[in-house]
C-alpha cells in the first residue's frame, strides 16, 4: 500500500496507525524498544516483534520527497522472504512515486540477496 500526498486520502487509508510523519517519528523517538541509526540525513528505526522486523525510515528535510515515512515489515513465510511496504507522504505525487520505486528496488535487492544465501 502506498499512501498519497493527499492528507484526505492518508487518513483514509492510513496503515500506518499514525497521522502524520511528525506523530510516527515521535512515537519511535520514545519507543524504548526501537533501535535508531542515521545514515546520510535518514532516520532509520528497527523494531523485532514476533520474529519479524519492521523498519521506519524518514526522509531528511533536504529530500524531494520529505516529509515521508515508509515502513517495511520483513518477515520470512513458507521459506520466503516477505517485505510489505506502507508510507505516509505529504509532498507532490511525482517525488512521493519515485521514492516508493526506489524503495521497491533496495526491496528486490534484499530478496536476491537472501534467496542467493549471500
Amino acid at each position: 500500500m502506498f499512501t498519497s500526498s493527499a492528507f484526505a486520502q492518508a487518513e483514509e487509508d492510513n496503515a500506518i496507525q499514525y497521522k502524520t510523519v511528525e506523530e510516527a517519528l515521535k512515537a519511535l523517538e520514545s519507543d524504548s524498544g526501537a533501535e535508531l541509526t542515521e545514515y546520510e540525513g535518514w532516520k532509520i528505526f528497527k523494531q523485532k516483534n514476533d520474529g519479524r522486523y519492521v523498519l521506519w525510515s524518514f526522509t531528511p528535510a533536504e529530500h524531494p520527497a520529505h516529509p515521508t515515512v515508509v515502513r517495511r515489515t520483513i518477515a520470512k513465510l513458507n521459506g520466503q522472504l516477505n517485505i510489505d511496504m506502507d508510507a505516509l507522504c505529504y509532498s507532490p505525487k511525482t517525488f512521493c512515486d519515485s521514492l516508493m520505486e526506489d524503495f521497491k528496488q533496495v526491496n528486490e535487492a534484499i530478496k536476491q540477496r537472501e534467496s542467493s544465501g549471500s
